[in-house]
């Protein structure tokens, strides 16, 4: 028997978009819900989740990740569409599944390419657990906001919730505290949760040094640059990009969806160097939306990015546009609106239990 308050959300995706769910998983626990999040054992969970958000961690075979499904009684299913364990979950428990989008819509070719990769294993999981027939979702939620992609272009009908953060009570690491301090507003070099790649920071600290700027490397764990950087150049593990973003003159980064709802929300111009096709739907959204440029990741040297980056300091029309868009992604809650759809639908199907 379900459990009438307890949601569970199925994260799928990089480290950094788990966060998105947990800001989820936050904003129903503040509703008096008992969101459960479980997330790929190979991210682990994720950081700066509050003790009152159950958590599991789910292995990468969609079978054994729903044998350690299998003993929940939610209420409710909120998935990534490829979250496929949770899916088949809600399918044996006979409880309604919402899916949650992070993505916004790509191009007909791109989704062709990747929905055999999400229905093919879905259905293999069904006939070994001996579903008959698959569920469509009750809703989708689009955590993105329409100004930035209509969700017109998604598989299933959805509704738009706007961008969901979550902000860990992290501090600023104090040498970098004492870097930005101690200047002009850097630029910042960042890939996100991508895998350490030596030569982006390579390049983008030739790119700094050749406009005599002062920059800061967030290169997470394992890369290296080769050759010490000279005083005008912050090398850094990481930092709270919701404090350090703000505080830049531009944001270089890649494209992916979170940190490039966290570059909008900063306010600030931005350079993005995509090198998938997820991302380079987003750095074209980001360029339509007049704040930022971008140059393919082949085509990402020295004097390239330097020539970049010169256009957008010296351009005060994009950082009034990024401004802009910084107040307007600022005053939205993606989390809120998502969960306060997610109450209202355990509202009505508690109704329609009881009715």
């Amino acid at each position: 028997m379900a459990t009438g308050n307890v949601v569970l959300l199925a994260a799928w995706g990089a480290p950094r978009d788990l966060q998105a769910f947990l800001a989820v998983a936050v904003a129903l626990r503040r509703r008096g819900l008992r969101p459960i999040l479980a997330v790929p054992e190979e991210h682990g969970e994720p950081a700066g989740a509050p003790a009152d958000i159950g958590m599991l961690t789910l292995p990468a075979d969609p079978r054994l990740a729903h044998e350690r499904l299998a003993p929940l009684q939610p209420a409710l299913v909120v998935a990534h569409p490829a979250a496929l364990a949770a899916r088949a979950l809600a399918e044996t428990k006979e409880v309604p599944w919402l899916a949650m989008w992070l993505e916004p819509p790509q191009p007909p070719s791109w989704w062709q390419r990747l929905w055999p990769g999400v229905r093919d294993p879905m259905c293999r999981l069904r006939r070994e657990l001996g579903i008959a027939t698959g569920r469509e979702p009750s809703q989708v939620l689009a955590l993105f906001p329409e100004w930035f992609a209509p969700a017109a272009g998604l598989p299933y009908p959805a509704g738009t919730c706007g961008f969901a953060f979550h902000d860990r009570p992290q501090a600023m690491p104090g040498d970098l505290m004492d870097f930005l301090d101690a200047g002009a507003a850097p630029i910042v070099f960042t890939i996100g949760g991508a895998t350490a790649d030596d030569d982006f920071f390579r390049v983008s600290m030739a790119a700094a040094e050749r406009l005599g700027r002062r920059a800061v490397l967030l290169m997470g764990a394992g890369a290296t640059l080769g050759t010490p950087p000279s005083a005008s150049i912050g090398v850094f593990a990481s930092a709270p990009f919701e404090a350090v973003m703000p505080r830049a003159a531009v944001v270089v980064h890649q494209g992916g969806i979170g940190i490039t709802a966290q570059a909008l929300r900063a306010g600030k111009p931005m350079l993005v160097v995509p090198a998938h096709p997820t991302q380079r739907e987003n750095a074209r959204r980001c360029v339509a939306l007049g704040v930022a440029r971008a140059t393919d990741r082949s085509f990402f040297t020295p004097a390239r990015v330097a020539a970049a980056l010169a256009g957008l300091l010296s351009d005060s029309v994009m950082r009034q546009a990024a401004a802009d868009i910084g107040r307007r992604t600022a005053g939205e809650n993606g989390a809120a609106c998502a969960a306060d759809r997610i109450a209202h639908i355990l509202l009505a199907e508690g109704l329609r239990a009881s009715g």
